[in-house]
């Protein structure tokens, strides 16, 4: 079993160091340990890396390995690339297509509840401010069986005078299902339903369900 060596955090990133055998799951190339960093950073699917001391070599990988998944081998080191925050023992996904630091959660709460559950986690209910963000979260949901008994989830849209996330910023790209939001004073929240393949309806603030929260998300590039 591997053990952590390093952890350094450098420009809003953290490296997780640990020895591992080369076993790549894609090209191996001739790059030092920061060309490898830079590699990485500039490939959207790469989530880590592995590097070699001598000769120099380096292969990306598009997953993140724990500590459990990794055998040591002399002169060999594996490097995740990830939000300091984001790590995957907090149950949270990186996903970097999309720049977002999720986690969905199965357990019934209702909308204010499992906003202040987010709020608890550092984040608030996932704000699905792109048609990428709609997209990638609607393909994690439908792709598991996990989530085939959850009714709908709970998101960040909030009405207060007008429908927007719940920091206040306004809707620009929605999801809504046809005939939503209904003309209710009382359904002030937004939810994605199973029953419209999890497009989006207004619920009232008690309507129990699952939940999505979102952490804030730091910029990956080394050179801001």
């Amino acid at each position: 079993m591997a053990s952590c060596t390093l952890i350094t955090t450098v420009t809003g990133l953290m490296f997780t160091n640990m020895k591992h055998q080369l076993n790549c799951p894609t090209t191996v190339v001739d790059a030092s340990l920061y060309g490898c960093f830079e590699l990485c950073w500039r490939d959207r699917q790469c989530l880590s890396f592995f590097a070699r001391e001598s000769p120099q070599k380096c292969c990306l990988a598009p997953s993140r390995y724990l500590e459990g998944d990794l055998v040591g081998q002399p002169g060999i080191n594996y490097f995740w690339l990830y939000p300091d925050y984001c790590h995957p023992d907090t149950g949270y996904t990186l996903s970097r297509q999309t720049d977002l630091c999720y986690r969905l959660y199965t357990e019934q709460k209702s909308w204010d509840t499992a906003n202040q559950k987010c709020k608890a986690d550092g984040g608030s209910l996932i704000k699905l401010n792109t048609p990428r963000k709609i997209n990638h979260i609607k393909d994690v949901i439908t792709s598991s069986s996990v989530y085939n008994s959850i009714g709908g989830f709970a998101i960040g849209g909030i009405l207060s005078g007008q429908w927007a996330w719940s920091d206040g910023s306004e809707i620009t790209h929605d999801d809504w299902d046809d005939g939503q939001p209904v003309p209710d004073v009382s359904k002030t929240r937004v939810v994605m339903a199973m029953t419209s393949g999890y497009k989006w309806k207004s619920a009232e603030p008690v309507e129990s369900g699952g939940y999505i929260c979102e952490l804030p998300f730091v910029s990956l590039n080394p050179y801001v």
